[in-house]
């Protein structure tokens, strides 16, 4: 375990901060303690990885101690058609799809380029193009900080729904130290998605080869964080009954709407926000991006509290319209 001091914290949406303590954690046994010394400064604790999910608000040095695992290690539990792989949370994620990929693996290639280590997959049930991990999650091994010692989560325990689940509902409880998915050599595409249409003429098909379409989708649509400071998707897709729905169809004609299993409706947060006349906005410097008008940007030196002021009044413009408030993806501290 190392410990450093007033270190800048590392975001995708790049704002000025620093932290009071970084610590950079490599083996299981070293949680405890890392806990045990923020405790014992009277600080809270915060697990980061990348950073591509979160925003802090505030100036300077914060009072925080942000715990960076940094374990890397991938597993095959059980081989056959349906294989477990289990990686550890410091891994990125896009380098475990890759891996997949190349072992021929079917199960989350629709998730390639997604930004983020690995731990945070399960805290969002990250998702995209019709795939969710709890599509493939089969356990999550994280450190307990009420019981103190390691466990072993089902996905019935990760309670999970759209961008949800128990570790975000109870962010301080669980500390994710690796997971274990059930991939398939079997092919299994997931090409519902209308961006993906092409793929479905196919006779055949390689995971690579959905993973390398995908990833020049969300390449021509998404800015790269290391070129233009961003944390992706900023706001949830609301999702609505679909008689809602059918009313405000009735007002807005060309309103998207995807019907889900449970009967609802997922609108595209993007396309309320252009219809608002937010995309392409710069206010500062933080704007909405002009590709994409679900993408929060920095433009420059961005503060956590100008964001989040572009933020509030990109929610109170889609509210005024639609009736509808957008609730934001990327997590606000």
């Amino acid at each position: 375990m190392e410990i450093q001091e007033q270190q800048a914290i590392r975001t995708t949406l790049q704002v000025p901060v620093r932290a009071r303590w970084i610590i950079d954690i490599d083996h299981e046994e070293e949680i405890g303690e890392a806990i045990a010394f923020a405790r014992s400064h009277n600080v809270p604790w915060l697990v980061l990885g990348e950073g591509s999910n979160v925003l802090f608000r505030g100036a300077g040095v914060l009072p925080v101690a942000i715990l960076h695992l940094r374990m890397q290690t991938i597993r095959v539990l059980a081989d056959g058609v349906q294989p477990l792989v289990q990686v550890a949370a410091g891994y990125r994620w896009h380098q475990f799809v890759e891996w997949t990929v190349a072992a021929g693996l079917w199960g989350i290639e629709n998730l390639a380029l997604i930004p983020g280590n690995v731990g945070a997959a399960p805290v969002q049930n990250i998702g995209a193009y019709g795939v969710e991990l709890q599509d493939v999650l089969w356990s999550v091994r994280a450190y307990d900080t009420v019981a103190e010692q390691m466990v072993e989560l089902t996905p019935e325990d990760c309670q999970f729904g759209y961008r949800n689940s128990v570790f975000k509902q109870h962010p301080d409880r669980w500390i994710i130290t690796e997971i274990t998915v059930q991939l398939s050599r079997s092919p299994k595409p997931q090409l519902q998605y209308p961006d993906l249409a092409a793929l479905r003429e196919r006779s055949s098909l390689t995971p690579r080869e959905v993973m390398e379409t995908i990833i020049r989708i969300r390449r021509r649509k998404l800015p790269d964080p290391q070129r233009l400071p961003n944390a992706g998707s900023f706001f949830k897709n609301p999702v609505l009954p679909r008689s809602r729905w059918e009313q405000l169809r009735q007002k807005f004609p060309s309103m998207p709407g995807y019907p889900l299993p449970s009967g609802q409706v997922k609108i595209p947060a993007a396309w309320l926000i252009e219809t608002c006349g937010w995309k392409g906005r710069r206010i500062g410097n933080a704007g909405i991006s002009p590709n994409h008008a679900a993408i929060v940007v920095n433009y420059g030196v961005a503060s956590g509290d100008e964001i989040v002021s572009l933020v509030e009044r990109i929610q109170d413009s889609v509210f005024r319209t639609f009736g509808i408030l957008l609730e934001p993806e990327v997590r606000i501290l």
